[in-house]
């Protein structure tokens, strides 16, 4: 567990200040966002949900995943939430190399 969220702080901490926890991360957007500073900048609403919809979705789908596995039983929700996330993942790699 150590070793991902380490993994997780190298590959994003520059960038997001190791928000990988919405407490850390939603809370000081919100006060910037709403703040009266002179001169500041953008908020950056794009990265906003991230830390809050990916462990919601990861757990779900993780979930759904391991009934699948060792249950042996194949839920409804998994038929929609594999293509579902692998879109996802799709869109998000071509965004991230349209940047480029």
């Amino acid at each position: 567990m150590g070793a991902l969220i380490v993994g997780i702080g190298v590959s994003l901490g520059g960038t997001t200040g190791y928000a990988i926890n919405p407490a850390r991360d939603l809370g000081p957007r919100l006060a910037h966002f709403l703040l009266p500073i002179h001169g500041k900048g953008t908020s950056d609403w794009r990265y906003a949900w991230t830390p809050v919809a990916g462990p919601l979705l990861g757990g779900v789908f993780g979930s759904t995943l391991y009934v699948a596995l060792f249950k042996h039983q194949i839920p409804f929700f998994l038929w929609i939430a594999a293509p579902a996330v692998f879109v996802v993942a799709v869109l998000a790699l071509r965004e991230e190399n349209r940047k480029k």
